[in-house]
């Protein structure tokens, strides 16, 4: 998982970086103690340097300064991080003028426009696919895919009846 991780940083993939990092951080996962002497120190260190980039420390600082550097390169943004600016932009600034109450406050809607062409315009841009330049990760990850896919058809299938005769086909 931290190869992973660690190319979902080259890749500037924020969202799949933050959930590979907040699973190796919970809790149930620090127990493995005997998984964790396992792993290499090396690749601890490294888990140790991402890590800092998914705290909420001063508003995500650090993923914001990582998604600065950027700049126009295509990445995929932390979509809980958009989801709490928008949300922050709605609950804290007025929609009506502070001196006009019977005019809109433009400025809340210019802010939350911003949040959102960012967020549109990293879809707009051409991803570039470094895993296909890493065949073990490729395949690391198509198995992991495969197993949670399969799993959630599993649970779904006990409770949707529709979906026992499937077609999804799982290797």
């Amino acid at each position: 998982c931290i190869e992973l991780a660690e190319a979902c940083l080259e890749m500037s993939n924020f969202t799949a970086l933050f959930a590979i990092t907040s699973a190796l951080e919970h809790p149930s996962i620090g127990k493995l103690r005997s998984a964790w002497m396992r792993v290499a120190d090396g690749h601890k260190r490294r888990l140790e340097a991402m890590i800092p980039l998914s705290k909420t420390t001063e508003n995500f600082k650090r993923y914001r300064t990582e998604v600065k550097k950027c700049g126009t390169k295509p990445h995929i943004p932390a979509c809980n991080v958009v989801l709490r600016d928008l949300y922050s932009v709605e609950e804290t600034v007025n929609t009506a003028h502070s001196v006009y109450p019977h005019l809109i406050n433009f400025r809340k809607y210019r802010k939350l426009y911003e949040i959102i062409t960012d967020w549109i315009s990293c879809k707009n841009n051409n991803y570039p696919s470094i895993i296909e330049n890493k065949p073990e990760l490729k395949r690391i990850m198509e198995i992991r895919i495969n197993r949670y896919v399969r799993g959630v058809v599993g649970m779904a299938s006990n409770r949707l009846p529709f979906l026992q005769s499937s077609t999804i086909a799982g290797p």
